[in-house]
């Protein structure tokens, strides 16, 4: 640590940034009374199961000081912002310590190149984001010039603001930062999603529980005729009160629900209402919501920018009640659901934007699905909302799960039951994938449904067999679902019908995907494996059949298949085939009999590391080395990849990140 030479009024000064801060924030009235709920791992606190118990919000601190590290996970509208606040206006009351607040929702677009020019050590990373972003507005430098005996909290409030990449690499800047300053400490705030970390065992995790009913009533007590729809509402529709977003906006709200309550339902109101934006407003307003999205890929963006596309008086409107401006005339809603409300408006009346390039701009790339779920309830028919779900399927296979899953908590979902069957069955099949990470994946995708869902039902299935046995047993309407379970059920000893089979090349996304998993797990003969390869290498072949055909390909490990992934990994121009080939050219080492061609297949991944690097697969190679039913000696055969990868690391934090990969692999497959 470096010598203190920070001086009295330099730290006021830095104190006095934060009361401002405070000042500035607006705490819901009257204020909320919030439960945290504690788990000992990911798996638990995506199930809600907090075996770690149930505290007051200040505990957090407590939990902070003892380890170091604590993650609070919440829903979109849960007060994870809220709680930030509390705890900083805590931490001022109290000597010796300064809190650092650093709000992702102040991420701007041009920080995204930035980033990635940075050099890759956690100093650079941790100053960038501190000069940026921090208030008090602080340099690396000062933090570590202060009096060592004054203890630093790191807040960092939004993760899920900026795309996953960059929030796991900002995980991995705090992480080492707390490592190496003893007197520090970091909490930050997420959406209900799971992270990795270097070592999980230093972090506590913890949820935002929903509004007990006993404080909704209590708020609403004043209202009687508001508590009294309270108490008319019944199971998943009473969800939305539990919301403190919601519930504020109800109580503030001059109406009485006409019915159910829906998210979509309350962010209308509260624009036509509140705001008194008219429908053309309201029309106007999502189309630039969305573009701004699509060229800032950030919450934060120039007022002026916003002025150009809707106007003056629109401007004037959301600026008055809804939008923060600074003083350097960025600007970002003061709750991101009111920016991702519009943005989902404008995506549910434009189907031509259900592309993995709307999708995208959506989601920040994935980082959050809270946007999905506003467009799906937005969604007035079954064939409609189904499509949508087909688009998201071909975007991302998780993305359905996790917008259905927010749509149950938030209002009425009408995909029809067979749709969400076929995502829930689809998700299940992976909880037996060969790459334990994907097993994980799909588990957690499950376990954010509300308890006693039909989602949550596939979770106590034991094992493939019983899978199947339930799917095909359930009743599916229609030809197209019909069709697909009994593809979805094909038994081991099948061989596909050829007009059936040819259907991995179809448009239909949902048949294309079930194909690609089915082909793997049923008897696809050399004939067909070679007609998979001659489709693939077809002029005119589609970057996602040729990923559903390498998918498919690394269940059979033989010399043809090695050649064509390898091919594929060096030459396809799309990221999302060279992930599936990476992914399928590990399987099929994993999966073959023969020793020689499984350390083929190591060294020709060894040589190929900074290829790897700098298309980002490394981190999927990490994962995908962790394996189901590994073959004898799997360890030693993966190691000198392993070494490979560590030695080209020029940071201590990602040499340390590959060790404990071996480390891993040695634990979990001993050496023979």
């Amino acid at each position: 640590m470096a010598e203190a030479l920070i001086k009295p009024d330099q730290i006021a000064s830095m104190l006095a940034q934060l009361r401002s801060l405070l000042a500035d924030w607006v705490e819901p009235q009257p204020p909320f009374q919030f439960e945290i709920g504690w788990s000992s791992s990911y798996e638990r606190l995506l199930l809600e199961e907090f075996d770690l118990g149930i505290t007051s919000a200040t505990e957090i601190l407590t939990r902070a000081l003892e380890s170091g590290r604590v993650l609070i996970s919440g829903r979109a509208g849960a007060a994870k912002t809220t709680v930030v606040y509390r705890l900083v206006r805590e931490l001022l009351s109290k000597q010796s310590v300064l809190p650092i607040v650093l709000n992702l929702k102040e991420w701007q677009a041009p920080f995204y190149a930035d980033w990635s020019t940075l050099p890759e050590d956690f100093t650079f990373r941790l100053n960038f984001l501190l000069e940026r972003l921090a208030v008090p507005r602080i340099s690396l430098a000062i933090l570590d010039s202060i009096d060592p005996r004054v203890f630093r909290v790191l807040l960092m409030d939004g993760l899920n603001e900026i795309t996953p990449r960059i929030a796991q690499e900002i995980i991995s800047v705090f992480d080492e930062y707390v490592r190496r300053a003893s007197q520090s400490a970091v909490i930050i705030t997420d959406r209900v999603v799971r992270r990795s970390f270097a070592d999980v065992s230093r972090w506590r995790l913890c949820a935002l529980k929903p509004l007990a009913d006993d404080e909704i009533r209590t708020q609403l007590q004043s209202q009687p005729e508001k508590l009294q729809a309270f108490d008319a509402s019944l199971g998943g529709h009473r969800q939305l009160f539990r919301i403190p977003l919601f519930l504020d906006l109800f109580l503030r709200s001059a109406r009485l629900p006409g019915g159910l309550l829906t998210t979509e339902e309350e962010m209308r109101y509260y624009f036509e209402e509140q705001i008194g934006l008219t429908d053309e407003e309201i029309a106007v307003a999502a189309r630039a919501a969305f573009e701004i999205y699509q060229s800032q890929q950030a919450r934060t963006f120039p007022i002026a920018t916003l002025q150009d596309k809707v106007g003056q008086e629109i401007t004037a409107k959301l600026a008055a009640s809804s939008i923060k401006v600074t003083n350097d005339g960025s600007a970002y809603f003061f709750h991101h659901l009111h920016h991702d409300y519009l943005v989902a408006r404008y995506i549910a009346s434009n189907e031509s934007q259900w592309t993995q390039e709307g999708f995208d701009a959506l989601t920040f790339k994935a980082a959050s699905f809270d946007s999905l779920a506003l467009a799906l309830e937005q969604l007035r028919t079954s064939d409609q909302a189904d499509r949508f779900i087909q688009a998201l399927y071909d975007w991302n296979v998780y993305a359905p799960a996790y917008a259905l899953a927010e749509a149950h908590q938030g209002g009425l979902v009408v995909v029809s039951p067979d749709m969400q069957r076929v995502v829930y069955a689809m998700l299940a099949e992976k909880r037996w994938d060969f790459m334990l990470q994907t097993s994980e994946r799909a588990s957690d995708a499950l376990s954010v449904f509300p308890e006693g869902s039909d989602a949550r039902e596939l979770l106590a299935l034991g094992s493939l067999e019983d899978l199947l046995n339930f799917v095909k047993a359930l009743h599916m309407a229609g030809n197209r679902y019909a069709k697909w379970q009994t593809v979805f059920c094909s038994s081991a000893d099948t061989s596909l019908e050829p007009d059936v089979f040819r259907e991995i090349t179809a448009p239909d996304s949902i048949i294309g995907w079930t194909l690609a998993n089915v082909l793997k797990r049923t008897i696809t003969s050399m004939d067909r494996q070679q007609e998979l390869r001659d489709w693939a290498k077809q002029r005119g072949c589609n970057s996602t059949v040729i990923w559903r055909i390498v998918h498919v390909l690394g269940a059979f490990p033989t010399e043809q298949n090695f050649k064509f992934l390898l091919d594929i990994l060096d030459t396809h121009t799309v990221i999302w085939p060279r992930y599936g080939a990476l992914r399928s050219l590990v399987e099929l080492a994993g999966k073959s009999p023969q020793t020689e061609l499984r350390t083929r297949v190591f060294e020709a991944l060894s040589k190929r590391v900074a290829e790897l690097s700098s298309s980002h697969l490394l981190l999927e190679l990490q994962r995908a080395l962790f394996v189901r039913n590994a073959p004898p000696g799997w360890a030693q055969a993966a190691f000198p990849l392993v070494n490979s990868i560590y030695e080209r690391q020029t940071q201590e934090e990602d040499q340390r990140a590959w060790m404990k990969v071996a480390q891993q692999l040695i634990k979990q497959y001993p050496l023979g």
